[in-house]
């Protein structure tokens, strides 16, 4: 697949648009350097009425930026399950993130989300904090969420304030799991923002978070954080990673 290049994309995109009953899409470009324009896409999904999931693995595609990811975000009204990673990007920036705000405002039927920026440093604290302020406002039909921000230098606190203060909307969110490994500016504070989020859900039934390289973090607070959740939820799996 590193192969791969935007006419090889575009071709692809044209064999899509005959199959409109089609309703799962699953496709991997990791590592293809040689793609840079990734729109040739979006008309695709247009022609997709019945597509309900979908799946692009763009990680490590170097090329791809902020202006790619606006030509993708307008997905068919009929998605339930999105899952999209952009590990590594390095172009995308806070308002490629805020393309993608757009479009999950868009789709507020969305039951499963998994988004990764693991290593994507070209997005600040603002856009994290902006994506998880305003990105998750609307998905009240949310039933399991995957976020991953593996080594992403700019995630602190407020990210997980922003988070916290919008999980609470998330009625119906049954599986959580979150990576934050590796984002050195998280201290207790932000435990305790999570905590008070993480609260008030009422259905869940797994909980994952990874907090491996928080260097601010001891692990006696992790583990008066699983011991919490253990009280509130005691049949709900729980995995809290630390080291």
């Amino acid at each position: 697949m590193k192969k791969i290049t935007n006419k090889g994309l575009k071709n692809l995109a044209e064999a899509f648009k005959n199959l409109v009953s089609l309703q799962n899409i699953a496709l991997s470009f990791t590592g293809c350097a040689k793609i840079t324009d990734i729109k040739v896409l979006n008309q695709c999904f247009k022609s997709l009425p019945s597509l309900k999931s979908l799946e692009l693995m763009f990680n490590y595609c170097n090329e791809i930026t902020d202006e790619g990811i606006n030509h993708i975000s307008e997905w068919p009204t009929s998605l339930q399950s999105l899952n999209l990673n952009f590990d590594s990007c390095q172009q995308i920036t806070d308002q490629g993130l805020d393309n993608i705000i757009k479009g999950l405002q868009k789709n507020t039927f969305i039951k499963n989300l998994a988004l990764s920026f693991n290593e994507c440093q070209g997005i600040t604290h603002l856009g994290f904090e902006k994506f998880t302020s305003e990105g998750l406002t609307d998905l009240i039909s949310l039933q399991v969420m995957t976020l991953s921000f593996k080594k992403c230098e700019t995630v602190g606190d407020k990210v997980l304030q922003c988070l916290s203060q919008n999980l609470k909307r998330l009625a119906l969110l049954q599986e959580l799991n979150l990576d934050f490994a590796q984002c050195k500016r998280i201290t207790k504070k932000g435990l305790l923002f999570l905590e008070g989020g993480i609260k008030n859900l009422t259905v869940l039934k797994s909980i994952s978070l990874n907090f491996k390289g928080c260097n601010l973090l001891i692990i006696d607070e992790l583990k008066n954080l699983k011991e919490a959740f253990q009280k509130l939820y005691p049949h709900t799996k729980i995995a809290i990673l630390d080291g």
